[in-house]
């Protein structure tokens, strides 16, 4: 059980507790159950709230939550989409996210594992207009290990065809 735990998932966890609720219910609701504000100790002794921690690199939910309370329109179109990418209807491997990423315009994706990738992917995509929102998404079907064969296929057949 404690393989579950790891950060990207209670991050996802408290995102959608966030989503549902709002973030002052949440934060009501830690601070209750708490007592008081979490403090992390620190090796020289000193302590920190937990919420200063690094920022560098938020999780989609809190990028998503972010959006929500500015633009509800694009806020909706991410969550769908992020929901059929964590469900993996839509690219399923990350191949996939790079391919589209690159058609997108987003040319330089790096990531050691598929979340890393869905990251910097939805954090590109945030700051997307809606109406560019709505068009990437839709191409993002055509995307897949079936379509990439698909296209080694033909560049196949013309290679050994000679054309």
């Amino acid at each position: 059980m404690n393989e579950e735990l790891t950060p990207s998932f209670v991050e996802e966890e408290v995102g959608l507790l966030v989503h549902h609720f709002g973030i002052d219910r949440v934060q009501a609701a830690l601070a209750k159950s708490l007592g008081a504000r979490i403090k992390r100790s620190q090796p020289d002794g000193r302590c920190q709230s937990a919420g200063t921690g690094h920022r560098a690199n938020p999780s989609i939910p809190s990028v998503l939550e972010q959006l929500r309370l500015t633009d509800g329109d694009r806020y909706r179109l991410l969550t769908d989409f992020y929901t059929q990418l964590r469900d993996r209807k839509l690219l399923p491997e990350s191949q996939d996210i790079r391919q589209f990423a690159q058609i997108i315009g987003l040319k330089q994706i790096q990531g050691r594992s598929r979340e890393d990738l869905l990251r910097k992917l939805m954090r590109f995509l945030k700051d997307q207009p809606a109406e560019r929102l709505r068009s990437h998404i839709g191409g993002a079907a055509a995307v897949s290990e079936e379509e990439r064969q698909q296209g080694f296929s033909v560049l196949t057949d013309r290679l050994l065809r000679g054309g």
